[in-house]
């Protein structure tokens, strides 16, 4: 399990673009973390963004949520879907325009993986009625990997280095980031995380998603869950799209299925389901 120290924070806030926090996601915590949250507040605040309106409209309406009828109006679908699924899909949304400046690879490419293994961790949760809050599931595949696109952006042979990572059988990202770069993704990710004040555990599980030790050391059993169903989406992703399973599988595989309570049969039959989905 990894934890950083100041030293190593302050190298990462000096050396990388970390995009500020937007004003409106500011605005729409204040709103969400007051005494008295009120939705027509929160609405409004919306309303005035065509693209955070366009974002909570398409979440709504697509079959993961599985409304009988469409959603038009943002304050009813803000009441259907709930303050902290609206926080997440906000926060998921500003982040990925907050990435300005050249990067070494496709950032659209990048996201889009992102929001496969989001939507992946969505269709495990619910598959086997995982304790863990959808909106917790669905940020934490959105933002886990959000290190790569910083990156991608400071170092311009960063793509040599996913290539060599894609095509290790003994290291894994990681490692090669830390052997070229004195630090890796995940810390980076972890800084952004705890930048944009996103949840305690959603951070320390950014910063932790490729320790392979982490079940060990976890005392959070929602953290927990949330890890082996971020292990077992990537991993989905990585099957469907490259044919290949990520690195980290093989160590924690029996782990995953032993805590997610399927077998392996079940968990191809869930990933033959989400292919199903995404057709």
């Amino acid at each position: 399990m990894i934890e950083l120290n100041e030293e190593q924070i302050s190298k990462i806030k000096e050396g990388f673009f970390i995009p500020s926090k937007p004003e409106i996601l500011t605005q729409i915590q204040k709103v969400i973390i007051s005494d008295e949250p009120k939705v027509s507040v929160l609405a409004d605040i919306i309303a005035k963004d065509i693209g955070l309106a366009s974002a909570i409209f398409k979440t709504i309406n697509s079959p993961v949520f599985g409304f009988n009828r469409k959603i038009s109006n943002i304050k009813q679908a803000v009441m259907f879907l709930g303050l902290t699924k609206v926080e997440a899909i906000i926060t998921c949304l500003l982040l990925k325009d907050a990435f300005k400046g050249e990067s070494c690879i496709s950032l659209e490419r990048f996201w889009d993986n992102s929001n496969d293994v989001a939507n992946a961790m969505l269709h495990v949760g619910q598959h086997v009625k995982a304790k863990v809050p959808l909106e917790t599931l669905y940020t934490v595949g959105l933002f886990h990997d959000c290190g790569v696109a910083a990156m991608s952006i400071k170092y311009s042979d960063y793509k040599d280095i996913l290539t060599e990572s894609n095509n290790s059988h003994s290291e894994s990202l990681v490692d090669i980031e830390d052997r070229n770069y004195k630090t890796n993704h995940a810390c980076v990710g972890f800084h952004i995380a705890t930048t944009w004040h996103l949840p305690k555990e959603i951070c320390e599980l950014i910063l932790n998603h490729h320790a392979l030790d982490f079940l060990q050391a976890s005392d959070c059993d929602m953290v927990s869950y949330a890890y082996v169903t971020l292990k077992a989406a990537e991993n989905m992703v990585e099957s469907i799209n490259r044919h290949r399973t990520i690195y980290d599988w093989s160590f924690i595989k029996e782990e995953c299925l032993q805590l997610l309570g399927i077998t392996d049969s079940d968990y191809d039959d869930s990933t033959k389901d989400f292919v199903e989905n995404l057709n």
